[in-house]
């Protein structure tokens, strides 16, 4: 049988769908002639992230390189998918009943064979089983470098609401460049308690950032990746630049969502590969290099002016479809940045069980407790408070993860060293995480990083505890100091007050 009455036969059965329909039916005798002038190589339409393609040598999960050296560093492929060996001859060759004016069954499957989108296989572990094969903590002025040596381009630096300022990273324009502008973009609020002040969170952001070395800021944006508020303002931060052919480049410390900020922008506008974008993850360091993001941000804002349509399915709810013939010459691309470390984050002592215990998974609820003088409170077994002296008790209201995932143990300050090591680890009721003894073995002693003096006349302090929460120390008349303990004397960041929490009543519970 002939190339064409055999494919014509696939068409009347349905084999191939209205794409690949479009794209056989007037070629057939360009088939034909590639059969007998030599073998029929499979159709392999271009795809994201395909080795052996010079435009596809790197992961589209995380940006690194594909190798096949080492298992354990990020990029790494099999060699059998890198260069895959020859099939071994079919049923029909063995035969002798193939000519070179036919097409065998495993002939017409490659050419009917959807392309396949890869991925290396530190980002399928993460993206399937949320762990990672060997943590990376990349270095920020080399990571960076690319960025900097770009002329122009926007700077959009991604922030965790509930983890500022420890999330912030220090002196961001001399890494990315002092004349390129920046957009601090604080994402998670929908993470933040009910009551505050969204004004004073962001006018705080806007002055601690200015301090911590952010040189041309143009504007502080309060997002939610899980809901996407607030990305549509966002979008149109960054539309005159991207539109004067200026790069959009997500930076910011790891796990803070800058790939599901990416993500949720992909969805919005309606890409139909909208999961083939970065790998998204709890585990800190995901993304390892520079990943470019095929979103045009003015298509996105243009037509989010349209209201959707009565009737329209609730899912189809603020996603945009975009015009695939819209050109993108002229304007700026949109790239993700590795997850960037800071001597005031401890993700990198953590184990991927013990950080997940650490992420709220709804907008976090206040925990009061009344510290007497002499007394310690432990947040887990990461970090410490000693109440060393103090005219009258002292209530520390805790934001963060629930009770059940981050419990908080009051002891003597006398015993508290005895305390943590018996139960860090090892108890699951009154301290965790670490949730193994081995991760607390691994994790470094507590030591002392900040002391707090609280003062009536003084403005209210919030001790931001790195990855975990914080502690309110607002609402009361006391005059007390407190000494702050963290893993190897990292972790603590203090702030002004964002949320004066309520007094509650001897005996109610918040």
């Amino acid at each position: 049988m002939s190339v064409t009455k055999q494919l014509l036969r696939a068409l009347q059965r349905g084999i191939l769908n209205s794409t690949y329909r479009s794209t056989f039916a007037p070629t057939i005798p360009t088939v034909r002639c590639a059969v007998a002038s030599g073998p029929l190589q499979p159709y392999r339409p271009y795809q994201v992230g395909r080795p052996g393609s010079k435009r596809t040598s790197s992961c589209p999960g995380c940006g690194a390189s594909f190798q096949s050296n080492d298992p354990t560093e990020p990029g790494y492929l099999p060699p059998t998918l890198i260069s895959r060996p020859a099939p071994p001859p079919s049923v029909h060759e063995r035969s002798g009943a193939k000519t070179t004016d036919t097409l065998t069954p495993r002939e017409l499957k490659a050419l009917l064979k959807p392309p396949k989108s890869y991925i290396c296989q530190r980002c399928h572990h993460l993206k399937h089983q949320n762990t990672a094969l060997k943590k990376h903590f990349p270095d920020p002025v080399k990571l960076l470098a690319p960025v900097r040596v770009v002329p122009n381009g926007v700077i959009v630096c991604v922030v965790d609401a509930t983890d500022f300022p420890a999330s912030l990273l220090p002196k961001l324009s001399d890494m990315v460049g002092v004349s390129k502008p920046v957009i601090v973009v604080a994402n998670k609020v929908d993470l933040l308690p009910a009551g505050i002040s969204l004004r004073k969170v962001k006018n705080s952001i806007a002055q601690t950032a200015q301090r911590s070395g952010v040189k041309n800021l143009i504007g502080v944006f309060l997002t939610s990746a899980q809901n996407g508020t607030g990305l549509l303002e966002l979008c149109e931060a960054i539309v005159p630049y991207q539109q004067n052919g200026e790069h959009a480049f997500f930076v910011g410390c790891a796990n803070v969502g800058k790939s599901a900020i990416v993500n949720k922008l992909r969805h919005m506008s309606g890409l139909a590969d909208a999961d083939a974008g970065p790998v998204v993850s709890s585990v800190p360091g995901t993304t390892v290099d520079l990943v470019e993001i095929p979103v045009t941000l003015s298509a996105l804002v243009s037509s989010a002016s349209d209201a959707v349509q009565p009737g329209a399915d609730e899912a189809d709810k603020g996603v945009q479809k975009m015009d695939p013939n819209m050109s993108n010459e002229g304007t700026g691309k949109v790239f993700d940045t590795p997850g960037l470390y800071q001597p005031s984050q401890i993700s990198h002592h953590l184990t991927a069980e013990d950080f997940r215990h650490l992420l709220p998974s709804t907008a976090v609820k206040p925990r009061q407790h009344t510290i007497t003088p002499a007394s310690s409170l432990f947040i887990g077994g990461l970090f410490r408070v000693d109440v060393v002296e103090a005219s009258s008790p002292v209530q520390l209201t805790f934001y963060g993860a629930s009770a059940a995932r981050l419990p908080i143990h009051v002891c003597r300050t006398s015993r508290a060293e005895e305390v943590w090591k018996k139960n860090a680890g090892r108890n699951r009721t009154i301290m965790f995480p670490p949730v193994t003894a081995e991760a607390a073995a691994a994790l470094p002693p507590l030591l002392m990083v900040k002391r707090a003096v609280l003062h009536p006349g003084r403005q209210p302090l919030d001790i931001v505890l790195a990855g975990t929460g914080w502690l309110a120390t607002g609402g009361q008349h006391v005059d007390a100091k407190l000494n702050i303990y963290g893993p190897g004397g990292l972790g603590v960041v203090l702030r002004e007050e964002w949320i004066t929490p309520e007094k509650v009543k001897p005996g109610k519970r918040m």
